[in-house]
């Protein structure tokens, strides 16, 4: 019985051991599979950063203005006990200032605390709206080129004349229709922007679906005089 004593602690670690060689790599394994499977996104809080900081500023004055408040309020309370059977009724109405002011840079630093969220919140949007007007622009820029390379200025274009076209496109880039919406007063103008944009045929566009249908299935297009003619 003895014997088997013996042998019975060895095993039992033996065993523990290999279920940790075996175990604990897989683990290891699948822990970092998992976390190569996860995309991480990378905020771009420019303007975040700057609030940030502001919001820091106004935290660190308003902790200034508190701990001055306080001061004073102690040596308000210093001055009145010195002078407490004097003037009793004044040591009274101290605490109570006091404990206002605390409560009123409290009530202060929680609405400051909520402007900033909110605040925060709205900047980080509009920064992934312009994030995706940024990846947009240089299609963009590169329809209106395309026309503008097209376009023949008639001999009764001026400057101040707008013409606005609703421009609708194919998946593939290609012209669907042209229509104008708002005209510029002069046909001739008018003529010439819908010709131009008929000449491009076949506009480079995003790759990706929801951008594609989102901005350049179908949009409006402004030809302005005063840009055209330079």
């Amino acid at each position: 019985m003895n014997r088997l004593s013996s042998y019975t602690l060895p095993f039992v670690l033996s065993l523990l051991l290999h279920v940790v060689v075996i175990v604990v790599p897989v683990v290891i394994t699948r822990s970092f599979s998992l976390i190569d499977d996860v995309t991480v996104f990378e905020p771009k809080a420019i303007r975040a950063t700057l609030l940030v900081a502001e919001f820091d500023r106004a935290r660190s004055a308003t902790y200034d203005v508190q701990d001055t408040a306080v001061s004073l309020g102690s040596e308000g309370l210093e001055n009145q006990t010195k002078l407490g059977q004097q003037e009793p009724d004044s040591v009274m109405e101290i605490k109570p200032n006091i404990e206002n002011e605390k409560k009123r840079l409290q009530t202060l630093e929680e609405l400051r605390n909520s402007t900033f969220d909110e605040s925060l919140q709205r900047e980080l949007q509009l920064l992934a709206e312009n994030e995706l007007d940024e990846e947009s622009a240089s299609y963009v820029n590169a329809i209106y080129s395309a026309i503008v390379l097209r376009w023949s200025r008639p001999p009764s274009a001026r400057k101040e004349m707008e013409t606005l076209l609703s421009v609708e496109l194919f998946p593939n880039g290609e012209l669907n229709t042209v229509n104008v919406i708002e005209s510029s007063g002069n046909d001739a103008f008018d003529r010439s922007t819908l010709s131009a944009v008929k000449a491009v045929g076949s506009f480079s566009v995003p790759d990706d679906k929801d951008v594609f249908e989102a901005k350049f299935r179908k949009f409006n297009l402004r030809f302005r005089g005063e840009d055209l003619l330079r």
